[in-house]
């Protein structure tokens, strides 16, 4: 309830629970009690909807790695299709057909002489690239073949 006896609207409802519940990283926590974070329902393309229906372009959909817009179809149903199969497996001493075939996509598109070392920095699983390295070693990796490649 508002100050004024009135039942809290769902977005003000979700204000104040994460306020009281939740740390917001990247967030002022302080400023937060003055001006609560924006609570957000769903997400379409580069667009979110709060509770009460307006729309707010994300600009800071690539800090997470959404970069390619929120409930896009084609990427959930081939995320989907992943989980139904192999929602993952580690590359240590494993393979599997996801791995092997971006891998070859990969080696294709990259010049020749960098596709060993970047079959060795990058681990392929599923249709999701990640690194194993840790974000520490990355960089040295990825300079590295930049080096191996202009050298």
């Amino acid at each position: 309830m508002t100050s004024s006896s009135t039942p809290l609207t769902p977005q003000q409802d979700w204000q104040r629970r994460s306020v009281a519940a939740v740390w917001h990283p990247c967030t002022q926590m302080a400023r937060a009690e003055v001006v609560p974070p924006l609570p957000i329902a769903r997400g379409a393309g580069p667009w979110l909807y709060d509770y009460e229906g307006r729309r707010y372009f994300d600009a800071n959909s690539s800090w997470w790695v959404n970069l390619f817009g929120h409930a896009d179809a084609g990427l959930n149903a081939a995320i989907k299709a992943q989980l139904d199969t192999l929602p993952h497996v580690m590359l240590a001493g494993c393979t599997h057909a996801p791995a092997v075939r971006l891998a070859e996509r990969l080696s294709e598109a990259c010049a020749q002489d960098l596709a060993p070392r970047m079959r060795a920095v990058i681990n392929l699983t599923g249709t999701v690239l990640h690194t194993n390295l840790g974000r520490a070693l990355l960089p040295d990796e990825a300079i590295e073949a930049v080096q191996m490649r202009f050298a």
